[in-house]
């Protein structure tokens, strides 16, 4: 039987939250190198010779109400669609609850949960063992900090500060606390041995350092409330033996693989929207699958598929005419970012077509090369600033502001002994063990399409153990359809799907059925996302 989730929404401004002074910088981007027993931090840019801090001031609010303040890190956990970027904090209970697949997956090996579960965890025993953080309060009481707490493991210093490591650590601040956060890469993680010793793999990890206030220090309690949040990535720069990687000896820089192993990619379903507005909207989402078989040597088990993959294609729309001949009607780049042993759909942008172009009852075709990642990766990114910038159109990218936008919470919790399941929301990322989520284009490349050190330059692709050259790669899939229905209702009719390909098997599927996610009850033929609704 379906359970019915009440939410009740909160509209506040930072400046009613608790510690109204704080200070974080945007992101925190750190690279481990363990070959020169070291670790650096970095920015979109540059490299970075400060550890970077949080400060938090004013926190007399939270003082007085009796509040404690909690610092999270949340990993990022899609579940089948970019479309659904959750954050996880308490891992014990997240994915309990994911009931989601790909109907007509075109793939063999199919990721289930459980993998997708397997694949989280291995994640934060690698944020876990690799992470540590430092906090001091210098008020005249000092740090109110317990040495025993159930979200993380903590190490006092001084009467004023104290080191942590683990998902979720409180603090109590008193009436003239100010709070200093540091974040640095554990010594151990400076050794290879640290990462066969404990089996970790060499990897890329996404989440967000989150800040919250909440009603007591046990991990039990709804009362959460947002504070700030900062963009994390932590990754691991690999020997060459091992993975083939954009190293240079002599400088300091994160590293990533120079192999791209994903060009076995799908057309999933797309989206017409005709009927409103004063232009058109299309949608073409990708199936893609970065997983791939990892190589070990000497204990060290690592692949371009544990790192975070750019997909991105340079899309064509013709109409067809007699014969063979075709008219174009529009051209762009979409795509997204897939993460590190991921299979689902990428949403991306789509693309915005003046009234009138797109015509019911006419065919059309579409072309997609996906042959120069590189390229067509640098091209999509000049178009997304161009729709930052002028539109608007792809959410919370890169974006602060004074004011957090609706908080939904949940107001029953089924185990009161775990962390409330709270939504993802523009801004501030929640978690728990739901995946209900907001819908935000290109997600799933905000902490990665600014960044001038990522992605590297592709050197090859490969597939199942076969490689071919970045220059002679060949990467081309298309989509035959008539579009039917009503500008109420397009409907896309007689699909053939194509391939043509130097690397991957070439394709030609008739009555193509697009590869869907599906969550499961009562499946809403209306609903923009195709997921229906979810049963916890």
């Amino acid at each position: 039987m379906k359970k019915l989730l009440f939410l009740i929404t909160f509209i506040f401004s930072l400046k009613s939250l608790a510690c109204t002074s704080v200070t974080t910088p945007f992101q925190l981007n750190m690279a481990i190198s363990p070959l020169e027993n070291k670790s650096f931090f970095y920015n979109d840019t540059r490299l970075i010779n400060d550890r970077p801090d949080i400060s938090l001031e004013n926190c007399i609010s939270t003082a007085q109400r009796d509040k404690y303040l909690m610092f999270a890190v949340a990993l990022e956990n899609f579940i089948l669609s970019d479309d659904f970027l959750t954050y996880s904090i308490n891992d014990a209970i997240t994915g309990s609850g994911d009931q989601c697949t790909i109907e007509n997956n075109q793939y063999q090996r199919v990721q289930d949960s459980s993998e997708r579960r397997k694949r989280l965890i291995q994640k934060r025993e690698f944020i876990n063992k690799c992470l540590t953080f430092s906090i001091t309060d210098f008020s005249q009481a000092g740090l109110n900090i317990s040495e025993e707490q159930v979200g993380c493991q903590v190490t006092r210093i001084s009467k004023y500060a104290a080191s942590f490591k683990g998902p979720f650590c409180f603090v109590k601040p008193n009436m003239d606390s100010s709070l200093s956060l540091t974040i640095d890469v554990d010594k151990a993680c400076h050794s290879l041995e640290t990462f066969k010793e404990n089996k970790i793999l060499l990897q890329d990890a996404l989440g967000v350092l989150s800040i919250y206030t909440a009603g007591d220090e046990t991990g039990y309690s709804p009362d959460l409330t947002a504070v700030k949040q900062t963009n994390l990535r932590v990754s691991v720069n690999a020997p060459e033996k091992l993975l083939a990687t954009n190293a240079y000896r002599g400088e300091q820089i994160p590293v990533w693989p120079t192999s791209w192993n994903m060009p076995d990619i799908y057309l999933a379903k797309p989206k017409a929207y005709l009927a409103a507005s004063s232009y058109d909207e299309l949608y073409f989402p990708f199936l893609v699958d970065n997983r791939c078989e990892r190589k070990c040597l000497d204990g060290l088990c690592s692949s371009s598929c544990d790192f975070t993959q750019p997909v991105v294609g340079d899309f064509a729309l013709f109409e067809k005419g007699r014969g063979s001949k075709k008219e174009l009607v529009t051209s762009w780049f979409d795509g997204g970012v897939a993460p590190a042993q991921w299979q689902g759909i990428l949403n991306g942008t789509g693309v915005k077509l003046p009234k009138n172009l797109l015509e019911i009852g006419r065919d059309y075709i579409l072309e997609v090369d996906l042959s120069d990642q590189e390229l067509n990766y640098l091209s999509f990114k000049g178009r997304l600033k161009k729709l930052v910038t002028m539109h608007n159109v792809i959410g919370e990218i890169n974006r602060e502001g004074t004011a957090i936008r609706e908080i939904p919470l949940i107001n029953t919790i089924d185990d009161i002994e775990k962390l409330p399941s709270i939504r993802t929301i523009h801004g501030i990322s929640f978690t728990g063990n739901g995946f209900l989520g907001v819908k935000e284009a290109l997600r799933s490349v905000q902490l990665t399409f600014k960044n001038s050190f990522w992605p590297p330059y592709f050197e090859q692709t490969c597939f199942n153990g076969k490689c071919v050259k970045q220059g002679s790669m060949k990467n081309k899939i298309s989509l035959s359809f008539k579009l039917g229905g009503t500008k109420e209702k397009p409907v896309f009719e007689n699909v053939v799907f194509q391939r043509k390909s130097n690397v991957v098997a070439s394709k030609n599927i008739s009555n193509y059925n697009f590869p869907v996610v599906n969550c499961g009850i009562d499946t809403d033929e209306d609903d923009d996302l195709d997921l229906g609704d979810f049963d916890f």
